[in-house]
């Protein structure tokens, strides 16, 4: 049988739907299908008699067996999730249109930022920091090709601190990832610089920096271009990236 990916979520309760694995709960996006929702909702639909779920005014499906189509990903799968370089391009750009439990920020979001507290905005700017790891987790080549994580799907910690993300580019060269809510300071790239440096002493490889960020202090603009193994990467609410 096959049924609207829409109708069927609604079927359920958020909690439902999240205790099964299916949606992961985030602070700024209300809840998310992502890449580890690939095997939990594979088992509901089975579960549920549904073979196949659609959007057919996306052009986008989902097997029982774990084949899919997804205009917004160039992979494909046989039915062997575990064959996916990165899971999350089942849901890749999708979740606003598939998810009926999908929440887009709104300005009242954004206000907290400028207008609220000083803690207010403080923990909206780690929540956003976290929901951007994770998309860039399971869709590192949209920050650029060949990229591949490194550090086993969790922060790494060396001498200088705990990195974001560390990945390999294609010439073997790692790559500290260091991602910033907002607007970069100069002193975040010192850090990038910083954790750089350590990782660079532990694994006595040639390394590269990224900072991502929504804008960049102009000090941290002349100082990337000082250094030719830092790039700065902004970033859109659609977690986009783009050169600077």
């Amino acid at each position: 049988m096959n049924e609207d990916i829409r109708t069927f979520l609604s079927r359920f309760t958020v909690e439902e739907l999240v205790a099964h694995g299916v949606l992961r709960p985030s602070p700024l996006w209300g809840y998310l299908l992502r890449a580890a929702s690939v095997t939990p909702l594979a088992e509901l639909m089975k579960n549920e008699n549904v073979s196949r779920l659609e959007a057919a005014d996306r052009h986008w499906f989902l097997t029982s067996e774990c084949e899919f189509c997804n205009p917004q990903s160039i992979e494909f799968t046989n039915g062997d999730a575990g064959q996916l370089k990165n899971p999350g391009n089942v849901f890749n750009e999708q979740n606003k249109f598939i998810n009926p439990y999908f929440r887009a920020p709104d300005d009242s979001d954004v206000s907290q930022i400028d207008g609220g507290s000083s803690e207010t905005a403080a923990a909206f700017a780690f929540s956003l920091e976290r929901d951007l790891q994770s998309a860039l987790r399971e869709n590192i080549e949209q920050l650029e090709s060949g990229l591949k994580i490194v550090d086993g799907g969790s922060e790494r910690n060396v001498e200088a601190g705990r990195i974001d993300i560390t990945a390999e580019d294609r010439e073997g060269r790692l790559v500290v990832i260091e991602l910033k809510a907002h607007t970069a300071q100069p002193g975040d790239m010192t850090q990038v610089l910083a954790y750089m440096g350590a990782i660079g002493h532990e694994e006595q490889k040639p390394v590269r920096g990224i900072l991502v960020a929504k804008d960049f202090h102009q000090r941290v603009v002349f100082a990337a271009q000082a250094v030719p193994n830092v790039q700065l990467k902004g970033y859109s609410f659609r977690f986009l990236f783009d050169d600077r």
